[in-house]
């Protein structure tokens, strides 16, 4: 496949050489073209996957009226007025294209700026891209690309934006990159990095953004990074960073962003930060081992947005004034040993009140008690419309705190009950012949095959005639397979109770024997036209599907919620689905989805006699692989805190794009710690660009990252007992909802960086 993809590249390189130089193009014009028209063509040879056609420009043909400059109208390419047929520029960001990179673009000798970002390519990024000397801006952010760094690129020397985070890189930072005197942005976030920090690092004193973070670097942090008098971000969360944080650090005045999260750091914060650090907006210290008070001048920062210091083991009371500059959106100082016994402890609550923008407060595991101030109620708290707030306060005697908090996240707190259907399900259903159904289906020809599944396929088929033609998705069981028999019996004991809007709706069954006389299993469900949500978050070919909007994606995940919790709490005894993923998610005309395939489903809570007769949808794994709740590996009883879990990382994946089994996140984590490990500051990074490049405006992406990603940590905590409960889930998406709808109102919300 390699030899013949190479050879395919050459005879395309030889042939357009042949094209430059015929007599009818070979101007001095033409000429001077050669290395930049191949390089373009070569280029596009190797991209395997163009969903959008937006190469679709790139071709050599009569339109040119003969110009060998053609190209320079090409998507993404922009050319040099001065010298005519040189590209300047490529861009072709967010196409979602699929391929390599072409080790041709090396020779595009004025190039100024490259950006691929947003794309699925593969491969390494080829070494000779140090050879465009003029180079500016480089931008191959969140792709797929592997293998080290090229230590070639330090020849860059004119290289002002390095952008090579969200892929999966590997080795460690090359030596030659200290040449790099002229870059203000060096982005290797969310790769495979390693080795230590590079004290020489500081000698680059044009840096504005530094960042590091989701990475394996080790070792120290070196003073010397102190040296960046220019730099306004500096982020090293998520690395395998200990000792002792120097001093020094905290008295780079122009920092705008800090962020060690998830190391190993010690140290304390200086009491004084609050007038050294005065362009402060975003600071991160989460899950490290600093220590001491939190200072009370974090408060006279005025632009001061976002403070996260949880999993620390920091001391003292949370300053009172500290949400003096209402400008705060996010305090998190859970998990730490700070206290509250006193009324005046609590004094801070007055502070945060005046915050219109604050969104997320946690308090978790500190020693907090007390009495509730009276200058705050709930009332004072509720007048920020949009403002939603989780907080989880550990308290001895104090208990009022989380009532008067719970008030301002479920504002609007009614809830309206499923709407059932009029009928209800017979025990038994009316049964339907195989004959009808290998008619329906054509035989189960292989046009009408819509799926198939752990214990059989799913055919389209169409029944009656004329104004009673109906379309029916037929689930056919491979009854040879170990488990479709109890599949079956599952399924039906499940369906045969439930009648729910959001819920794929059973019509009828067949046990029968086929033609052969061998035994024959089928149940007629309701047609959903849409495919499967898996297919639209992840579409396998070309144009297959246009993936969900922001919107729709939450609709989505509301919809299946609300299904959830009617198996859950609105049936007696409840349904445990046991298998909710994508593919078990069907989407109608609408965008309305349906949860289906009961096929692992078990009634919980029933008289003995069922418990026995469930049991036997016990047998083997409970569900499917990156969706399964950890009790479960170790034999746990199937529970409804399972389906949570599985939904937990159903909502983050429509989050990321990311599938929890995807190759991205290797052995060492997993995507409920992806996500932890984004949270709060860095949730847009690792968003599913296909949200991103739906120009959303930032606010919107904001106020849908933030809540929705910490609503899918709650449902994937690792206890069980832990877990939010499917009803709750219900009422934090149509909070989430009616904010962002609106938010078209509120757009001081937006705080992008």
């Amino acid at each position: 496949m390699e030899i013949r993809r190479w050879l395919r590249l050459l005879a395309l390189l030889t042939t357009t050489t042949a094209l430059l130089l015929s007599p009818s193009t070979s101007t001095s014009s033409s000429i001077s073209t050669a290395d930049d028209l191949p390089a373009l063509l070569s280029f596009k040879s190797l991209i395997t996957k163009d969903p959008l056609d937006a190469l679709s420009s790139w071709t050599i043909n009569s339109s040119s009226n003969g110009s060998t400059h053609g190209f320079c109208t090409w998507t993404g390419v922009k050319c040099s007025s001065g010298h005519p047929g040189h590209v300047l520029a490529l861009r072709l960001q967010g196409l979602s294209l699929s391929g390599t990179i072409s080790p041709f673009l090396g020779n595009l000798s004025r190039l100024l700026a490259l950006d691929l970002s947003g794309n699925k390519l593969e491969g390494q990024i080829p070494p000779s891209l140090g050879n465009c000397f003029a180079l500016r801006r480089l931008n191959l952010s969140f792709n797929s690309l592997s293998g080290a760094i090229p230590p070639a690129m330090g020849n860059l020397s004119k290289l002002v934006v390095l952008a090579i985070g969200s892929n999966n890189i590997s080795g460690t930072i090359p030596l030659s990159f200290a040449d790099l005197a002229t870059v203000t942005v060096f982005n290797i976030r969310i790769n495979d990095v390693h080795g230590e920090i590079p004290p020489w690092l500081g000698n680059l004193t044009a840096l504005k953004h530094l960042n590091m973070g989701v990475n394996m670097m080790s070792g120290h942090v070196p003073p010397a990074l102190s040296k960046l008098i220019h730099l306004q971000v500096l982020n090293l969360a998520v690395n395998n960073l200990q000792g002792l944080t120097p001093p020094v650090l905290f008295n780079m005045s122009s920092l705008e962003s800090l962020n060690f999260g998830s190391n190993q750091l010690s140290g304390s914060i200086p009491q004084d930060i609050g007038s050294i650090l005065t362009n402060l907006k975003k600071f991160s210290l989460f899950y490290n081992k600093f220590e001491g008070q939190i200072p009370a001048s974090l408060s006279n920062i005025s632009g001061l947005e976002l403070i996260v210091l949880h999993g620390n083991r920091f001391q003292g009371r949370i300053p009172s004034n500290i949400g003096q500059n209402g400008r705060l959106t996010v305090l998190e100082v859970g998990d730490n040993e700070l206290q509250a016994t006193e009324s005046r402890d609590w004094d801070f609550l007055t502070s945060l009140a005046n915050c219109s923008r604050l969104f997320s407060v946690a308090l978790q595991l500190n020693n907090l008690s007390g009495i509730f101030p009276n200058s705050i109620t709930p009332d004072k708290l509720a007048r920020h419309k949009l403002i939603h707030i989780l907080v989880f306060a550990m308290v001895g005697v104090f208990i009022l705190l989380g009532v008067c908090i719970a008030t301002c996240c479920y504002i609007n707190k009614s809830r309206g009950h499923p709407r059932q259907g009029q009928e209800n399900i017979p025990e038994m259903y009316q049964r339907i012949s195989y004959a009808e159904l290998h008619s329906a289906t054509d035989s189960f020809s292989v046009e009408n095959l819509v799926g198939r599944g752990s214990f059989g396929s799913v055919y389209k088929g169409t029944f009656g005639s004329g104004a009673n033609l109906i379309t029916a998705a037929v689930k056919v069981l491979d009854v040879q397979r170990q488990g479709a028999t109890r599949s079956y019996i599952c399924e039906c004991n499940a369906l045969k109770r439930i009648r729910h809007r959001k819920l794929v709706k059973v019509i009828t069954v067949c046990d029968s024997l086929d033609h052969s006389g061998s035994q024959f299993k089928a149940i007629v469900l309701d047609f959903i036209p849409n495919g499967s949500l898996d297919k639209w978050l992840h579409p396998s070919t070309e144009g297959e599907f246009q993936t969900p909007s922001l919107m729709q994606r939450l609709n989505i995940a509301l919809d299946v919620a609300q299904a959830l919790e009617y198996l859950h709490h609105h049936i007696d005894p409840p349904i445990v689905h046991c298998d909710v993923k994508p593919s078990n998610i069907l989407l109608d005309d609408n965008m309305v989805a349906h949860l289906g395939d009961f096929g692992l489903a078990k009634i919980i809570k029933a008289e003995e006699s069922q418990q026995i007769a469930d049991q036997s949808c016990l047998v083997g794994i409970k569900g499917t692989i990156g969706y399964l709740a950890p009790e479960y590996g170790m034999g746990t009883e199937i529970s409804v805190e399972g389906d949570v879990y599985s939904y937990g990382v159903l909502l983050l994946e429509m989050l990321t794009g990311r599938r929890p089994t995807d190759p991205f996140f290797g052995d060492t984590t997993n995507l409920p710690k992806y996500v932890e490990m984004a949270c709060p500051g860095n949730l847009l990074e690792i968003m599913d660009v296909n949200i991103r490049c739906n120009q959303e405006p930032q606010a919107t992406l904001e106020l849908f990252a933030a809540p929705v990603s910490r609503l899918g940590l709650a449902c994937c905590r690792g206890s069980a007992r832990q877990r939010i409960n499917m009803g709750d889930v219900v009422k934090e998406l149509g909070a989430i909802k009616r904010i962002i709808m609106a938010s078209q109102n509120y757009s001081s919300w937006s705080t992008g960086q």
